[in-house]
């Protein structure tokens, strides 16, 4: 099964008796995150859609991979088939003779599930004369956390020595109105984009997506092994290839 987008995704949900929506006043510190946190360990395990939010115009929603049935309409299969495919698709030759036909069958499996950029697609565009993070319902997990933090961005980078993408889910620590703090390790993609761009003495432009369909999402924290990048693994599980 493929989602076009969160909303799509949030559609099916409530179709299917999977999604609770609370209409009620929610605190984004500290009690929005104990609510999903709860239903969660309860063993209900429902997506939940909060559209009233302190402080905020903008609804927040949680535990969209809170069980195994999820998982499987987002992958379409069940998890266990989906890592053979991949498994199947990554294996190396047995034989060194057969080093061509494997190779084909990679190309076979691979074709058109590239992203492709377009020159325009239908958008919804808003830009903001200024920066304001107090507008967005950033929340608060624990007592004596940081801070407010960003917990499911993908965040997208790409390496200005090879031009590889990289998509993956770090943290975004809200700081104050204007500014967040990324945490990422220096092991992870995105990381090593910085460092190689810090030593080319460059600026290294980065997109931050909230909200992107399921798949994607689950893409961003996929361990992926080389050449596959986090899109392509998306394209190859959803049969579809993205367009930018």
């Amino acid at each position: 099964m493929s989602f076009d987008d969160l909303e799509d995704y949030i559609s099916f949900l409530s179709k299917n008796n999977d999604l609770l929506e609370i209409e009620e006043n929610v605190d984004p510190y500290l009690e929005l995150t104990y609510i999903l946190d709860r239903e969660q360990y309860n063993g209900r395990n429902k997506t939940i859609l909060f559209t009233n939010v302190k402080n905020s115009q903008i609804p927040v929603i949680g535990n969209i991979f809170s069980n195994e049935r999820k998982m499987e309409w987002i992958l379409g299969d069940k998890p266990y088939e989906v890592g053979m495919r991949m498994r199947n698709l990554i294996r190396p030759p047995e034989e060194s003779d057969s080093m061509i036909s494997r190779g084909l069958e990679m190309l076979r499996e691979l074709s058109g599930l590239r992203p492709k950029i377009h020159g325009s697609i239908p958008s919804s565009m808003k830009v903001l004369d200024k920066v304001d993070l107090d507008r967005y319902p950033i929340c608060t997990t624990w007592p004596k956390d940081g801070g407010p933090f960003i917990t499911l961005p993908v965040v997208i980078t790409k390496d200005p020595l090879t031009g590889t993408r990289n998509a993956g889910m770090y943290r975004l620590q809200k700081f104050d109105s204007e500014t967040l703090g990324m945490h990422w390790q220096i092991h992870k993609g995105g990381s090593q984009h910085m460092q190689n761009a810090q030593d080319q003495k460059k600026i290294m432009d980065v997109a931050v997506t909230i909200g992107t369909d399921p798949l994607t999402i689950f893409s961003s924290v996929a361990p992926l092994p080389d050449p596959f990048d986090e899109f392509s693994f998306s394209g190859l599980i959803s049969g579809k290839e993205l367009i930018w």
